[in-house]
């Protein structure tokens, strides 16, 4: 669960779109299953829906079952996130936490870089499903600064990720690991052309990628807060001679 605030941010983003005043539903699946997945969704939400017929609060399993397919919805697939070489940095924090009177302090590396590829379906329906499609698309579309835009990482939640320590959320916060950048490769229409299947079903692909970075475990460092300095004639560079030597403060 660890991706998980990644693939919420990115969830969230797509329900921003809106079809008659509603945010559009999204599940995680791929092609294949997203209509089973978008089922079980409605399923799950039967108990907190009211049935038009009756005016009863919930809707039975059946009921859910008997309604055609809610389009428009988006289904999103994460492909599995790997580290990004092109963004790797070796540097270090230091001195992110300070103790004087222990002399010990924290240090944290350099977030790790990840990436993964993103695949979102836009499944529009049949008859008006062209209408859905570009209305649902464009609001998306809107929502991009050229080709990408930055979402927000929920680290707080605990049923999405655990800190591997305390602290770190302070510190992911601090140096500004907490958000991350989705990037635009557009849409293609992917609608199923074949005949003799019933009426067209109107989808559209979108294509992106999701680059981030998850932050480490803080380590433990000592305070530098004095040094030792020689002080040497270097006019011979062969035979360097020692004229004093001083301790200088250190800020740390």
């Amino acid at each position: 669960m660890i991706y998980a605030p990644f693939t919420e941010a990115v969830k969230a983003f797509f329900r921003r779109a809106e079809w008659n005043g509603q945010p559009v539903p999204a599940v995680f699946a791929g092609p294949d299953r997203a209509f089973t997945e978008m089922e079980r969704e409605m399923k799950r939400a039967a108990g907190s829906r009211v049935s038009k017929a009756t005016g009863a609060h919930g809707l039975t399993p059946q009921q859910i079952g008997d309604r055609p397919s809610w389009t428009p919805f988006f289904s999103i697939l994460v492909q599995p996130f790997s580290f990004d070489p092109s963004r790797f940095s070796t540097h270090t924090f230091r001195g992110t936490t300070k103790d004087r009177a222990t002399g010990n302090a924290t240090k944290m590396r350099h977030p790790r870089p990840v990436q993964a590829d993103v695949q979102v379906d836009l499944w529009a329906g049949g008859n008006g499903g062209w209408v859905k499609a570009q209305t649902c698309s464009a609001q998306i579309e809107l929502q991009f600064i050229a080709e990408s835009v930055y979402l927000p990482i929920n680290w707080d939640n605990p049923k999405l990720y655990k800190p591997p320590a305390r602290d770190v959320l302070a510190h992911a916060a601090f140096y500004g690991a907490t958000r991350f950048r989705l990037i635009n490769n557009g849409w293609q229409d992917t609608s199923d052309l074949e005949s003799g299947e019933g009426a067209k079903m109107i989808r559209w692909t979108w294509a992106g990628r999701i680059e981030g970075f998850l932050p480490y475990r803080p380590e433990e460092a000592r305070l530098v807060q004095s040094i030792e300095l020689d002080i040497c004639d270097s006019t011979d560079p062969n035979q360097p001679i020692l004229l004093d030597t001083a301790v200088v403060e250190a800020e740390d």
